[in-house]
This record gives structure tokens, sequence and C-alpha cells, in this order.
């Protein structure tokens, strides 16, 4: 079993309200360019011993999941994409909401992205997040090896530690760009 790439979308508590709209939009993107959705999943109860799982989704029920997802506990979205490069790979998309934050957690396995130069794919998860940045909105975005959301966006903009290889941070709406000294396979240095 190999290791992930993961990209992360972070939004403030606050925009909760809109958190249906932001998964669809969020959804959607991944999913431009011949991609499409296989799975909807989320457990009804928090322990996560009740699981709802569907496939097979067509656009009319994609439509009516985005609430459930949002609603209910440890959400995810299996989909197919060509984000990154030409070939379809298979992403999930998982829904993490807490009383500071809500965002999404973007795996991709590590060997559907071999043969792709590390520079490259860098920068093409760069200008996939400013490139969208006016439909998402989001607080922060990360790139980086096995990573996970753990920090609120007021907690990441007061923060000087690297924590993420890719991290960019919405400050006065614009969108500030920092890398760390490591790249976002977590081996190579910068």
């Amino acid at each position: 079993m190999g290791s992930n790439i993961s990209l992360g979308i972070v939004y403030a508590s606050n925009q909760l309200a809109n958190a249906e709209n932001i998964t669809r939009n969020v959804s959607n993107l991944f999913v431009s360019d011949d991609g499409y959705i296989k799975s909807f999943k989320y457990s009804t109860d928090l322990q996560g011993t009740k699981w709802k799982e569907f496939s097979g989704i067509n656009s009319e029920l994609a439509k009516s999941m985005y609430s459930s997802l949002i609603n209910s506990y440890y959400g995810s979205i299996t989909i197919m994409s060509n984000l990154f490069n030409e070939k379809l790979k298979e992403m999930v998309i998982s829904i993490e909401v807490t009383n500071e934050y809500f965002g999404f957690l973007v795996d991709i396995k590590e060997e559907l992205l071999e043969g792709i130069n590390l520079d490259e794919l860098e920068e093409n998860i760069i200008n996939f997040f400013m490139k969208n940045y006016e439909c998402l909105k989001f607080n922060y975005a990360f790139c980086d090896h096995e990573a996970e959301i753990e920090f609120s966006p007021d907690e990441i903009a007061h923060m000087t530690d690297e924590v993420y290889s890719i991290l960019l941070l919405q400050v006065n709406n614009e969108l500030v760009l920092e890398k760390s000294s490591w790249k976002i396979d977590g081996l190579t240095e910068r």
C-alpha cells in the first residue's frame, strides 16, 4: 500500500452555511474535463457504525447528495479525475467539519502520479488553486505528502513554522503563496 499526496481546501466555520454549495463547487472542479463521480459515502452516526454508500452516480443523484454529505459524518466523494495530468486517476475527497473550520482533503495515491515531473506537478497544483480561487474563495489551501487538515484559518494565519509543503493563504482577499523547504513528495528538498 502506497502513500498519498494530499491537497487541502479549508474554510472558516462562519462559511458553513454555504458548505453545500462549496462542496458542489469543489466536486465539480475536480471532475471537470471528462472526470466523473464514482461514489458518495457517509456515516449517519458519530461512531461511524452506520454507513450509506451510493455508486453509479448520475447528475440528479449528485445534486441531492451534497446536503447529506455536509449534514452527516465522515463524508467522502470518490472521483475519477484527470487534473494534474492527462490520464484519469482515482481521488478521494474527504469532508471535515469542526467547530472552528470545515474543509476538504483530497488524497491522490502517489503511484498514480509516477512519471510526472515533481516541479511540474507542484506548479500545476498551485495554478489549479490560483485559477479557481474566485470560485472556491477558501481561507487557505495546501498540498503535502500524507497531510491532514490540522489548523483553523485563524491558527494558520499566525503560524511562523512551515507546516505544509505548499500553502496558499488568503490575506486581505489576496492569495499569498508559501513554499516550505521540502517538496510535496515529503522527501525532496527544495
